[in-house]
């Protein structure tokens, strides 16, 4: 008798040690789901202030509270990047995939963080991954990135294909075509260059950085007084910007 008492009360605690393990393991309940919330949009909120120290004390919160959120380990990886944690950034962003293997926000973010480390063929599969979505929302995001490392690699077809890939999944998406029009440039492609960018500025006539790269090209063709006008229309457009002082330099040079 004494031995099946004693053998029903360990099947009793195995059993509830198991409902515990199981309980844990369904994640979360409703109420730690809003408290990491409320850390998480608070977490946001600093990172768009541009105050990362506090947007990783609140992400970090978030994460402990409720591991198993996507958006809190891919909002983590955008922070520490902000610090110059990359390992921690990188391991945030995986934590995300791993979570939803097609979270492409997530490959974005981890292609740009190669990108910054200049690890560009990990960057190119991280950027292939985020388009294989067909629910991706803004995957020319993922294409002009592909696109950045690619030319780092001196493998320039493949950049421009990335580039104008961009520009058919969103016409007005200015980087792809800025980005394609240096690519043309640094190849020395000048004739390119200049269609790309005339077109560009037939549509986006405002644009800096385009009206500055067209300059800069008339510049390059000795073609000095429609260098002279794209300049000064840069100087027009944003005098205190960060292209005002090359623009200065080179109208110096021209007069």
């Amino acid at each position: 008798m004494v031995k099946k008492i004693f053998y029903k009360k360990k099947k009793l605690i195995f059993l509830i040690f198991v409902s515990l393990i199981l309980f844990s393991a369904c994640g979360p309940t409703a109420q730690q789901v809003k408290e990491a919330n409320i850390h998480y949009e608070m977490g946001v909120l600093y990172y768009r202030e541009g105050d990362f120290i506090r947007a990783l004390q609140e992400l970090v919160k978030a994460s402990e509270i409720n591991p198993n959120d996507k958006h809190i380990w891919n909002a983590l990886g955008l922070a520490y990047r902000e610090r110059k944690l990359y390992k921690e950034a990188e391991e945030s962003f995986k934590r995300a995939i791993n979570i939803d293997d097609k979270f492409s926000d997530a490959y974005n973010n981890l292609g740009v963080l190669y990108l910054q480390l200049n690890r560009n063929q990990e960057a190119i599969k991280a950027f292939q991954e985020a388009v294989k979505n067909i629910f991706y929302t803004t995957p020319e995001y993922a294409y002009n990135n592909m696109g950045l490392a690619y030319q780092n690699l001196k493998n320039y077809v493949d950049a421009e294909k990335s580039y104008k890939e961009a520009v058919i999944l969103n016409p007005s998406f200015v980087p792809a075509y800025i980005n394609l029009a240096k690519l043309y440039m640094e190849q020395n492609k000048l004739v390119d260059a200049e269609k790309l960018l005339l077109k560009f500025l037939s549509v986006f006539e405002n644009d800096v950085e385009g009206n500055f790269l067209l300059a800069r090209l008339y510049f390059s063709k000795g073609d000095l007084e429609k260098s002279r006008n794209y300049f000064e229309k840069v100087l027009r457009l944003d005098p205190r910007g960060p292209f005002s002082g090359l623009a200065k330099s080179y109208l110096e040079g021209i007069r």
